[in-house]
C-alpha cells in the first residue's frame, strides 16, 4: 500500500541524500557496511537511469518495502524523518548510530562516487 500524501510531504522536507540513508537504513540496517552501500548505489544508478530525484526513486510505489505502509519499518522511517526535520537527536533511537553511517555513506555516494565502489553490480 503506498504512502499517504501527507507521509509523502514530510519526507520531501528531508534532503534527498538523508532520504536515501534513511531508506539504506530501514532497508539494510542488520546488514554489512557492504549491504547498506548496495542499497545507496542502487538508488544513485536508478537517479541517473530514469533522470530522477531521490525522492522519485526512493518513494516510488514498490519499489523499497520500507516505504509501502503496511511494512512495520515505515512507521520507523516516519517517526526518524520527523525527528530528523525537527533536528532531534536518533541516537536515542535503537540503532540510530547505523543511521550516521547510512548518512556518511549516502554523502560519499552522492557526492565522491569515485572514493565508494559500487557494489549493486551497476543495479
Amino acid at each position: 500500500m503506498p504512502l499517504s500524501d501527507t507521509d509523502r510531504e514530510v519526507l520531501n522536507q528531508l534532503p534527498g541524500s538523508v532520504l536515501m540513508a534513511l531508506t539504506a537504513f530501514l532497508e539494510a540496517r542488520s546488514e554489512p557496511v557492504k549491504g547498506i552501500l548496495a542499497v545507496l548505489w542502487v538508488i544513485r544508478n536508478r537517479m541517473a537511469l530514469h533522470q530522477q530525484t531521490a525522492h522519485e526513486v526512493c518513494l516510488a510505489a514498490r519499489q523499497f518495502s520500507c516505504w509501502n505502509v503496511n511494512d512495520p519499518n515505515c512507521a520507523r522511517g516516519l517517526k526518524l524523518a520527523a525527528m530528523l526535520i525537527d533536528k532531534r537527536s536518533v541516537y536515542t533511537e535503537p540503532d540510530g548510530y547505523i543511521l550516521s553511517v547510512c548518512g556518511y555513506f549516502a554523502d560519499m555516494v552522492c557526492d565522491a562516487p569515485d572514493h565508494v565502489p559500487d557494489v549493486s553490480g551497476s543495479a
